[in-house]
């Protein structure tokens, strides 16, 4: 983990009119597919930056974990699992921007998608909620609406600590 490894949340960009053209989307779950038109954007300044965590974790058996694990599956992207039970200090996202680290218990355990892998970079644009929209995309879990917002707080957590032996420590 370190500070210097940052993601941008906002970018100044403006539009390209030069690079216009027609693209299809694909709904990432169900393959339905749509033609729009794109105007890409060009990046000028990072306006705002989180420091990038070692892992996301999400609580298990929720109504979304079933469709989030899918979506991974597809992606390559590999998790493994911490028991009933556990504890980990870790960083969530509210309706109004991040919070503040704390220990959050996990009764049913948790899924952990650690961020020291061959998708990595990926993880980022599905689980950071403020995370830009490129294009037509609707990147994040969030934007996706696969994930909803509790008591005005996302079930999607950040683990901003080294990873010990290529894991997250827990309780």
């Amino acid at each position: 983990y370190s500070e210097e490894n940052q993601l941008p949340l906002k970018i100044e960009s403006q539009p390209n009119e030069a690079l216009k053209h027609q693209a299809v989307t694909a709904d990432q779950l169900t393959g339905q597919v749509t033609q729009v038109t794109v105007i890409p954007k060009e990046a000028s300044k990072v306006t705002e930056s989180v420091a990038a965590p070692t892992a996301y974790v999400i609580p298990a058996e929720e109504s979304f974990t079933k469709n989030v694990i899918k979506l991974l599956d597809l992606h390559g992207i590999i998790y493994t699992h911490i028991p009933k039970g556990s504890k980990v200090s870790l960083q969530q996202y509210s309706e109004t921007g991040l919070l503040e680290e704390a220990e959050v218990a996990f009764p049913n355990g948790a899924y952990v998608i650690c961020r020291n892998q061959l998708q990595g970079r990926n993880l980022s644009h599905l689980f950071e909620p403020e995370f830009p929209a490129h294009g037509s995309t609707k990147g994040t879990l969030v934007a996706q609406g696969m994930i909803d917002a509790q008591d005005g707080k996302y079930p999607i957590y950040r683990y901003i600590h080294d990873l010990t032996d290529g894991f997250i420590d827990y309780k």
